[in-house]
């Protein structure tokens, strides 16, 4: 299996780790640099997506962050680590303050769990089990 990865990155820039090979589409991706970062899955396995031999796994450098994006690519149990140094851009960040109304809009929700089928509400009004039917207007 080949891995092509960019030479260098951006703080901010997105990117993708390419995969090919015949069994390219098996392996796993992490990206363990991410730990103690503000994502939402900091180190999740990322399965490639792609077709007869070549494969992708995006990714991007969280804003901020200079220090190298670290990933681990895995295929059988054999492991291979590897760094790709990160830049930082031409101009300052600019953080937006923004009231606490407006940032909560921005936010993602919090997962709510599935309620199963048999449980989910039904049409008109509830009724108890072995009610009368409700009259009709």
């Amino acid at each position: 299996m080949n891995i092509t990865v960019p030479a260098s990155l951006r703080m901010g820039e997105a990117f993708v780790v390419r995969l090919s090979g015949a069994r390219a589409g098996e392996a796993t991706v992490r990206f363990p640099s991410e730990v103690g970062e503000d994502v939402r899955r900091p180190n999740e396995a990322l399965k490639p997506v792609g077709a007869a031999g070549e494969y992708v796994v995006p990714g991007r450098v969280v804003l901020g962050k200079t220090t190298p994006v670290v990933y681990e690519v895995t295929l059988d149990g054999a492991l291979v680590r590897g760094r790709i140094p990160v830049t930082g851009l031409d101009q300052p960040i600019q953080h937006l303050n923004l009231p606490p109304a407006s940032a909560a809009c921005c936010r993602t929700p919090p997962a709510r769990p599935k309620t199963p089928w048999w449980k989910a509400p039904t049409r008109g009004a509830p009724r108890r089990p072995g009610a009368a039917p409700l009259p009709r207007p």
